[in-house]
């Protein structure tokens, strides 16, 4: 269920900021990808392998069943989809086509967000509150990029959530304007939180924190691509066993940032 909620008391955390970190020419930076995404579609491959070897032993000795043909069946589809996955984001990371950018409503593009991941948050029992600035908070965006923006945002608070079995699970995300140039937004939630070590690599593509099989290690690299292009900046506040937000940046026209940073 989503919610509107009043707004609380934030206690300080450790803080990371982040400006625009990679230029993505940089030769050395891609070929740490190409190996990464190396990695990332071997595993799975490795996976169907085996499915595959065992249908095709079970097919050869007739031995083959419904439910174990089935359960292989399933595995062998998850894989392919992780690979399709660690492909998208690897493509992504690595193109350096410009995107449309049109002035478009920070709120409106929240509440989709928030809308399209509901029953999302509802069978994970995490309750989500937003805040909104009464203002629509217009700015330069593209819409595509600002949406995969808040879900991975959204999604990398809920995967922190779900290791945390006791108390609420809760989820915060705000928004508001500083000044006249400049729009962000706030996911916050109390989750597990991050330690000092591992916040200083959260924006190291690959680098997860997850079980194995469990993510790429890309979501915050795509965002911190996403926040390049909008010439906008992150904070990271998070805090062991205590939960974690990330605020966001924008410039209300990036066109006049861009041409002032020259």
């Amino acid at each position: 269920m989503i919610q509107k909620k009043t707004p609380r008391k934030k206690s300080p955390l450790p803080t990371k900021k982040n400006e625009p970190l990679l230029d993505e020419s940089n030769q050395a930076f891609l070929r740490q990808l190409a190996a990464e995404a190396a990695h990332e579609i071997n595993n799975p491959l490795g996976t169907m392998r085996i499915y595959v070897e065992e249908l095709m032993s079970d097919i050869t000795k007739k031995k083959a069943n419904l439910k174990e043909a089935n359960a292989s069946l399933k595995g062998i589809k998850t894989s392919l989809l992780d690979i399709t996955k660690a492909v998208h984001n690897l493509k992504y990371l690595a193109e350096s086509k410009p995107s449309p950018f049109l002035k478009q409503s920070l709120n409106k593009s929240i509440l989709k967000t928030l809308k399209s991941l509901e029953k999302v948050f509802s069978t994970q029992e995490i309750q989500v509150y937003e805040q909104l600035s009464g203002d629509p908070l217009e700015f330069w965006t593209n819409s595509d990029k600002l949406n995969q923006l808040c879900v991975n945002l959204l999604m990398n608070a809920k995967d922190a959530l779900l290791k945390n079995s006791a108390g609420d699970r809760v989820i915060i995300i705000n928004s508001g304007k500083r000044g006249k140039d400049t729009v962000w937004l706030e996911v916050s939630d109390n989750g597990e939180g991050i330690s000092p070590e591992n916040l200083r690599h959260i924006f190291t593509p690959y680098f997860t924190t997850k079980a194995e099989g469990s993510g790429t290690g890309l979501g915050l690299a795509i965002v911190q691509k996403i926040l390049n292009e909008h010439k906008a900046t992150i904070e990271v506040e998070s805090k062991l066993n205590e939960g974690t937000r990330i605020r966001v940046f924008f410039p209300v026209d990036r066109r006049h940032k861009a041409r002032s940073t020259k």
